[in-house]
């Protein structure tokens, strides 16, 4: 395919190194952080979110855990959901991070474009997207990450109306 197809030849190492990383298990290092390292993500995101017209906020509903993770990896993650919603031409995203019973949540919502409920699905299967330039394989990297991480990730969508990410993590999880 990529012998043959001029038109898609920047896609094609992206994919390349996205498919490794799905491909071969990555050591991962777990240590003890704070999910606050959302700051981070935001902190790097604010400034391509207001060129774009949107806002991001944080909302934090009480004293949030220590949790075991690779913290470069859960960066991806938030930055991966974080960009879709400025992609999908949010003006305003919130992340809202609590504590329930023996996880963290932390809800990624937008009034972006949102998704059609019989694609919703779909979200997080490799290659597919509905963005022009899209791989389809951000999601489905994320996705991964937080199974590793013994999480889960879900979506909810409508269309017109926006989209909101829940991420659940394990407090007290044994991962190396």
């Amino acid at each position: 395919m990529k012998s043959n197809d001029l038109e898609y030849q920047h896609y094609y190492p992206i994919m390349l190194s996205e498919l490794f990383i799905l491909a071969k298990p990555q050591k991962m290092k777990f240590s003890e952080h704070n999910v606050m390292l959302m700051d981070d993500v935001v902190t790097l995101l604010k400034p391509e979110a207001s060129l774009s017209g949107a806002s991001i906020s944080i909302k934090v509903n009480e004293p949030i855990p220590i949790i075991r993770c690779e913290a470069n990896q859960l960066k991806q993650v938030f930055i991966n959901i974080v960009k879709h919603s400025i992609e999908a031409l949010a003006t305003s995203i919130t992340i809202e991070i609590s504590k329930i019973r023996d996880r963290v949540t932390v809800i990624i919502k937008d009034n972006g474009q949102g998704v059609e409920k019989a694609r919703i699905r779909y979200l997080g299967e490799s290659f597919y997207s509905s963005k022009k330039k899209g791989t389809g394989l951000g999601l489905t990297v994320s996705s991964r990450i937080i199974e590793t991480h013994r999480g889960n990730i879900t979506s909810e969508s409508m269309l017109g109306k926006g989209t909101e990410v829940h991420l659940c993590l394990p407090i007290n999880s044994h991962l190396q």
